[in-house]
């Protein structure tokens, strides 16, 4: 909920917590992710932290990939790709948190400005090691088949 309507469960601040807490990883994925975002800042800490892994799964035509990467050179930062004979990318409007292969914030807010304080946003906060792992595991069987590195040809 916008600004002051959100008077339980404030997905912003919880997505700050959980990353703020991780201490081995963090994998994540946001149809658009903004430098306005409150994520831009917490993910830039957090993969400066030397213990932590952080991986980021963005969409090639949303916002810009080439950006997150260059905000975030100690992360992996995969975009969506383009198959051979396709006129554009796969769109990927995943939008999701996991830290530490067990917390796993599922949402339909994107790592924006506006989602985080003028849009009606909902999401779900799950402790449970095999979904969070699942996710993970599903994600990266998809490296080169539907998301690709941000490269130095960004």
């Amino acid at each position: 909920m916008p600004g002051p309507h959100a008077t339980i469960g404030r997905l912003t601040s919880e997505a700050q917590r959980i990353i703020d807490d991780a201490r081995m990883s963090i994998v994540c994925s946001s149809f658009n992710f903004t430098p306005h975002s409150a994520m831009w800042r917490s993910l830039q800490a957090a993969a400066t932290r030397p213990s932590l892994s952080v991986t980021v799964y963005v969409d090639a035509t949303a916002g810009s990939p080439a950006a997150v990467a260059a905000h975030l050179p100690k992360a992996t930062v995969l975009r969506t790709l383009t198959v051979p004979g396709a006129i554009k990318p796969f769109v990927s409007h995943a939008k999701f948190i996991v830290v530490d292969h067990v917390v796993t914030l599922l949402t339909s807010a994107n790592f924006s400005w506006s989602a985080e304080n003028t849009n009606i946003e909902l999401g779900v906060l799950i402790h449970d090691t095999i979904l969070a792992e699942s996710i993970e595991s599903l994600l990266r069987s998809k490296h080169g088949l539907l998301y690709e590195p941000i490269g130095a040809e960004s």
